[in-house]
């Protein structure tokens, strides 16, 4: 029973009515990262990311593109952005650790001057790709927890790039993540979190209030 009826709601899902679009779908994109070692010294890596544009987003004139830290094309978090951007008119990318030199551990988010910008120029590389082929102007970029960091991090190193920053769940070192000009932030989390202290938090948004 378990089965029949796994197969109906396979069939329900993928079941596209005559004259109908299909839904547009994540497309995975491989590229090869220029980028330097914490050392300074040249250095290559293959990343990749993803990229959803709804069907009917109008590809003549630009439009908002939004950057997801730490997600992946077809999960859940970015089924939710799917909906989100099918219905505000964004594209919506989805980014990855995989292929930096923490053997896929976390993103390289500390002082970029001791740690490397490597993920800080993989960023700009899919801001500036995307926006490219996408006709995008107005780049946001949000995240949760690893996300979130990488997120403030961003935006202290590249603020030039994007026009406002979403955190979840996530606070920034303070000596080693220092914002350096203003950028629009918004910051989501509470006093009952166990994992992440809402002090260490508090302190990351009174360093974006006194910069802003």
């Amino acid at each position: 029973m378990i089965r029949l009826q796994m197969v109906v709601f396979l069939a329900a899902a993928t079941f596209v009515p005559a004259g109908v679009a299909p839904a547009a779908t994540d497309v995975k994109v491989d590229f090869v990262l220029e980028t330097t070692d914490n050392q300074g010294v040249a250095a290559t890596q293959k990343r990749f990311y993803y990229v959803y544009r709804p069907r009917n987003l109008p590809r003549d004139k630009p439009v908002p593109l939004v950057l997801v830290m730490e997600c992946r094309g077809g999960d859940l978090p970015a089924k939710f952005f799917h909906r989100k951007a099918d219905e505000a008119g964004f594209v919506l990318v989805s980014c990855a650790i995989e292929g930096n030199s923490t053997g896929n551990r976390g993103w390289v988010n500390g002082n970029p001057r001791e740690r490397g910008f490597e993920d800080i120029d993989y960023t700009t590389a899919v801001i500036d790709r995307v926006s490219s082929a996408e006709n995008c102007n107005d780049v946001f970029v949000c995240g949760i927890s690893k996300g979130g960091h990488m997120t403030c991090a961003y935006a202290c190193e590249r603020p030039a790039k994007i026009r406002a920053a979403a955190d979840l769940d996530e606070f920034m070192g303070l000596t080693t993540n220092i914002p350096a000009a203003p950028v629009p932030m918004i910051f989501f989390h509470g006093t009952k979190d166990g994992a992440v202290p809402y002090a260490m938090v508090k302190d990351t948004v009174d360093a974006w209030r006194a910069m802003n």
